[in-house]
C-alpha cells in the first residue's frame, strides 16, 4: 500500500493536488501536536490501557471512515526489470522490478565486473 501522501497525490486533481497533500500533512502534524498531550492526559487520569484502548478505537474508526469514503485503487503492474544497458552487461537493479533484480556486482566474484562498477561509479 502507498504511502498517505503519495496515495493523495495519486488521487487528487493536478488543480487541487498541492491543496490536498497540504490538508494532509497538517492533519499529521496536528495529530502529533494534539495527540501527544492528550494521550499523556488520559494515561496520567486513566491508565496506560486506556490510552491504547482510544488510540485502538479510534483508528478503528479512522479506517471505517477511509474505506468508505476512498475510491478502490487498481495495484500497479508490475514492472519487468530493463535489459541491460551497461556495458560490464550488468543489469540495472530496481526494487520494483517483477522478480526483483539483484545488482550482478554485489553478488558476482567476477573482477571483470568489479572493475567496471568501480570504472562507472559517479566520482
Amino acid at each position: 500500500m502507498p504511502a498517505v501522501p503519495a496515495l493523495t497525490a495519486s488521487l487528487s486533481p493536478a488543480e487541487r493536488r498541492g491543496h490536498d497533500l497540504a490538508t494532509v500533512m497538517a492533519g499529521l502534524t496536528g495529530a502529533v501536536v494534539v495527540g501527544v498531550p492528550l494521550g499523556t492526559w488520559i494515561g496520567a487520569a486513566f491508565g496506560w490501557r486506556a490510552t491504547f484502548l482510544l488510540v485502538g478505537a479510534l483508528g478503528l474508526g479512522c479506517l471505517a471512515l477511509t474505506r468508505a469514503a476512498l475510491p478502490q485503487v487498481p495495484p500497479a503492474p508490475p514492472r519487468a526489470c530493463p535489459p541491460a544497458c551497461d556495458p560490464c552487461g550488468c543489469p540495472p537493479c530496481s526494487a520494483s522490478c517483477s522478480p526483483p533484480c539483484s545488482p550482478c556486482w554485489a553478488t558476482s566474484r567476477s573482477r571483470r565486473i568489479w572493475r567496471c562498477s568501480r570504472a562507472s561509479r559517479p566520482r
